[in-house]
């Protein structure tokens, strides 16, 4: 599931970022902001749920910025906190 990778590669960039592999934190965000580019374009902005699709888009490009910021800082709090919101999201699919 996209969410997973998502969560398994800002770990990685969090452990990563323990041992000062900057190669390695920056590889496993860009991959966990790929992750949620892709769940942002997945996202089908037609029909009645359209306020669903919305929300999820803000959260998205939240993330986004707080993956973004992560790398270029080598925030490990930020990387947390996004880590955190798709845990949670993680947890409301199921």
């Amino acid at each position: 599931m996209l969410y997973e990778g998502a969560i398994k590669n800002i770990r990685l960039a969090e452990l990563a970022q323990e041992q000062q592999d900057i190669q390695k934190v920056n590889q496993h965000l860009i991959k966990a902001q790929d992750i949620v580019s892709e769940l942002s374009n997945s996202l089908n902005h037609q029909g009645g749920e359209n306020a669903i699709a919305s929300e999820l888009a803000a959260l998205y490009d939240y993330l986004l910025n707080e993956l973004l910021q992560a790398n270029l800082k080598k925030d490990t709090e930020k990387m947390v906190s996004a880590r955190n919101i798709l845990n949670e999201l993680l947890e409301a699919w199921a």
